[in-house]
């Protein structure tokens, strides 16, 4: 790892830990698009060490094992929103959706019927489409997420 993730990784002690002295980075891992790392420090004479997280979209410290662990999930977390919508909105389902919405539109605007058959498809996909939503909300908030 280069010198700036190690300053910026003793920054984010010293903000955390403002009485903190003699900083010293023992260990520094790529992580997502950042870095991981445990940094050695002073506080009232005691030797300490805290974990650090840092990613363009989070950034955050861990005292121990298990937390850091909850830490990287949450880091891992801010860059799996960062593309979901996309996966939600464009299954097969919306697809279907988004194409009937298509056929449609362009029947009303030529002034054509919309035939019964395409109507009673519309209805059945967007039905799917929320279903399939409502499900997914369901299972992630049954999962803790």
């Amino acid at each position: 790892m280069n010198q700036d993730s190690r300053k910026k990784s003793v920054e984010i002690v010293k903000r955390s830990k403002p009485r903190s002295a003699s900083h010293k980075v023992i260990s520094q891992d790529s992580f997502l698009d950042g870095f991981v790392s445990k940094v050695n420090y002073q506080d009232d004479g005691a030797s300490l060490s805290v974990w650090v997280v840092f990613t363009s979209r989070y950034e955050n410290h861990a005292e121990k094992e298990s937390q850091l662990i909850q830490q990287m999930d949450a880091a891992v977390g801010k860059h799996a929103d960062k593309w979901g919508w996309i996966k939600t909105i464009f299954n097969i389902t919306g697809w279907l959706a988004v194409i009937l919405i298509g056929v449609s539109a362009y029947l009303l605007v030529t002034e054509k019927e919309v035939p019964e058959f395409l109507k009673a498809s519309f209805l059945t996909v967007v039905g799917f489409y929320f279903g399939g939503l409502l499900n997914e909300k369901k299972q992630a908030d049954s999962n803790g997420g």
